[in-house]
């Protein structure tokens, strides 16, 4: 099972970075040479509407449907997958027909009437957007890893391919109509991966068996739902509400800078990809098995994500000369607080699909989800008599917002589940890289960088192998197939 998981997990981050390096090469061109910080800044705010209107039709069908195929399997999944469907669609029409017509006004609420356009353009996109969100699940559920993964790095050719000559030609609104074109080539090709892995065992739910099925879908999915809220809310918390606050230039630098730590999500998405269905069956069929299966996962995750946090912090300004020069050297205060933040989240997201959801520990995983919001919004008021920029002000509080909601959810792991998740080996790979996380340090000269992360990476690196994060054999097999 170990070897199982850590083979596709091993293949989901693959995907991802393949996507996100696409996406970054696309978001190097776009922000670069193609579209102002103005327009950037526009998109952030206009995209940080549509995510806090949409999230309201996520019902946690997504999660819901994952688990409840791992569970069920392949005999009932067509029957799931359109119980799901006819409850999804059953609130994004409404939904969307309401962003439709209220998209004038929203646009006049932020005295950018250019913004009614686009916001009808996602109001299409959410009606879209249902249908691929609940195929996906299906995939997943099922465990086709490869047709999924296969279809993230499709996408992401894809996006490249319509978002640079349509922003070029069009500007702003190109934008909106590559994203548009990106969402209905998605749709139809997920709807043909679904398809042909239902095709076998199709069967239509009869009325007596949708409303059941609904249930045990619920049952986890609504209380995925609440927490979908909180967090989509909380990521797009400080553009919609400083959008009003601050000049668009500015909100063009803190979208950037919000852009560039959640590039680590990437890690925490591609493994619950994986994650959701495995760890849930397997906590179901071998329960004795689960806390060593988790662990031995658990250490080499956190250490690679700590790598790859304290790294984008290090090296950002070198990062941000090499791919945009000096144009958003403005960003750079805002990414010590937004990595951090976004690395406590991925732990949350990680540890949630791996055991939180798996075991059925949902109002414990609502209430830690509140936690992160409200410390967020709390210390920004509470703080701002004592940091004038409202920006870096907003970048911190999410990063104590996160913070406090991953200590408390360990605690409930502690508590519900019998195992601490921070163990030795936890500690010991935090300690090398710590240097790496002092500010002064990062923005020091060249030579001074080079030399100290050479020490640290490499005591790093002692450290992974001696705790048997990474083995010895490992090493040598990922050498031999590297030659």
């Amino acid at each position: 099972m170990t070897k199982d998981l850590l083979k596709w997990q091993s293949i989901s981050v693959a995907s991802r970075f393949f996507s996100v390096g696409v996406g970054i090469a696309q978001s190097i061109i776009l922000t670069r040479w193609i579209l102002s910080v103005e327009e950037f800044g526009l998109i952030g705010v206009i995209g940080a509407v549509g995510a806090m209107l949409g999230v309201f039709q996520h019902l946690g069908l997504a999660s819901g449907t994952t688990r409840e195929l791992a569970y069920r399997g392949e005999k009932d999944a067509s029957k799931v997958f359109i119980s799901s469907l006819i409850a999804r669609y059953a609130i994004s029409l409404p939904l969307a027909i309401g962003l439709f017509i209220f998209a004038g006004r929203i646009a006049a609420g932020y005295h950018h009437i250019e913004m009614a356009g686009p916001l009808q353009i996602y109001a299409v996109i959410l009606l879209l957007q249902a249908s691929q969100d609940v195929c996906g699940s299906v995939l997943q559920g099922l465990q086709r890893f490869k047709h999924l993964f296969l279809f993230q790095a499709f996408l992401a050719i894809l996006s490249f391919c319509l978002y640079v000559p349509l922003s070029h030609f069009f500007k702003f609104n190109g934008y909106f109509l590559a994203l548009s074109l990106v969402t209905l080539v998605s749709v139809v090709v997920m709807w043909v991966l679904v398809i042909k892995s239902l095709r076998s065992t199709w069967k239509f739910p009869t009325k007596a068996e949708v409303i059941p099925i609904l249930k045990d879908v619920f049952a986890v999915g609504l209380s995925i739902y609440i927490v979908k809220i909180i967090f989509t809310n909380w990521e797009n918390l400080g553009t919609v509400f400083l959008g009003t606050q601050v000049s668009l230039i500015s909100i063009g630098f803190f979208t950037y800078a919000m852009g560039y730590a959640f590039k680590l999500m990437t890690v925490s998405d591609a493994l619950t990809d994986v994650n959701l269905s495995v760890m849930t069956k397997l906590y179901k069929e071998e329960r004795d098995t689960f806390k060593q299966v988790f662990m031995e996962n658990f250490n080499k995750i956190y250490s690679f994500v700590w790598l790859a946090a304290l790294t984008a912090i290090f090296w950002a300004p070198q990062i941000f000369f090499i791919f945009v020069k000096h144009k958003y050297d403005s960003s750079l205060p805002y990414i010590l607080p937004l990595t951090l933040a976004v690395w406590f989240y991925s732990y949350i997201n990680y540890l949630g699909a791996s055991i939180i959801v798996p075991a059925k520990k949902v109002i414990q995983m609502i209430i830690y989800y509140v936690v992160m919001i409200a410390s967020t919004v709390g210390f920004y008021f509470m703080a701002g008599g004592f940091i004038n920029d409202k920006i870096l002000l907003m970048s911190i509080a999410m990063a104590v917002g996160s913070g406090l909601a991953l200590i408390y959810q360990v605690a409930v792991i502690r508590h519900h589940i019998g195992f601490w998740v921070v163990n030795k080996t936890v500690m010991l790979v935090t300690l090398p890289l710590l240097p790496l996380f002092i500010p002064s340090l990062t923005a020091s000269g060249l030579t001074t960088k080079i030399l100290l992360s050479a020490i640290c990476y490499s005591l790093f690196f002692i450290v992974v192998v001696k705790q048997n994060v990474v083995t010895k054999a490992q090493i040598n097999k990922l050498l031999r197939r590297s030659a």
